[in-house]
């Protein structure tokens, strides 16, 4: 179940920090990867990782950085809008807009209808990307977003995703269970993601907003 520590009356998010757990299932194959996330405003975004390794990782604007301290070493990227690349996270985040940023990747809503209590969007990609991307439909039920599938060019299912145990801040709720189905040409890779004692706007730690790679370090450069 997930744990709220902190809920904030506001409906501006400053910061947000969690535990999760990340299972990645293919075939006979398993691997979890477990720590902290810490998301702070204008895109900066640290994770921890605990387990299987040690590991920091810095999202932000400007690019990547991975740290591995027992080993002393680390690699950083210039890769624009890096948060973007996190989709575990980006589901989880994502339910903080109404239609899940959907809009602002450049996809249009066609079409939407009500059934029972279930309200289904579909959404089509910008024209310019339909050659690789197909429709997205989303399920929202009681102001949850429950269920989300993206699809082929030629409307075949290539990920689902299913949301649960959805915890609220203001009039949003996010989900703390989220379960996704990828589909390949061979195969179904499952992925079981978990967050727990979830804090919204509460402090960052220090050791946190004031990290940086020891000077002893060197940090090797990739485009």
């Amino acid at each position: 179940m997930c744990s709220l520590l902190l809920v904030a009356p506001l409906l501006v998010l400053n910061t947000l920090s969690a535990n999760f757990e990340r299972e990645i299932v293919n075939q006979d194959l398993s691997e979890i990867t477990s720590g902290i996330v810490y998301y702070q405003e204008k895109e900066r975004l640290t994770l921890e990782v605990t387990t299987p390794i040690h590991q920091m990782m810095i999202f932000n604007e400007d690019g990547t950085i991975i740290y591995y301290p027992e080993e002393k070493r680390a690699i950083q990227t210039k890769e624009k809008n890096s948060i973007r690349t996190l989709p575990f996270f980006q589901m989880f985040i994502g339910a903080m807009k109404e239609d899940y940023g959907l809009a602002e990747a450049g996809y249009i809503l066609k079409r939407h209808k009500k059934k029972e209590d279930i309200l289904y969007t579909y959404w089509e990609p910008p024209k310019k990307m339909k050659k690789f991307l197909g429709t997205v439909i989303l399920e929202m039920k009681k102001d949850r977003f429950v269920y989300m599938e993206t699809r082929t060019p030629d409307n075949k299912p290539a990920i689902k995703v299913f949301f649960k145990d959805h915890i609220r801040f203001g009039d949003k709720y996010l989900p703390c269970q989220i379960s996704i189905e990828r589909y390949g040409n061979s195969s179904l890779i499952k992925e079981y993601i978990t967050y727990s004692d979830v804090r919204f706007n509460s402090p960052i730690p220090e050791r946190i907003l004031n990290f940086r790679i020891p000077d002893s370090v060197d940090i090797k450069e990739f485009k």
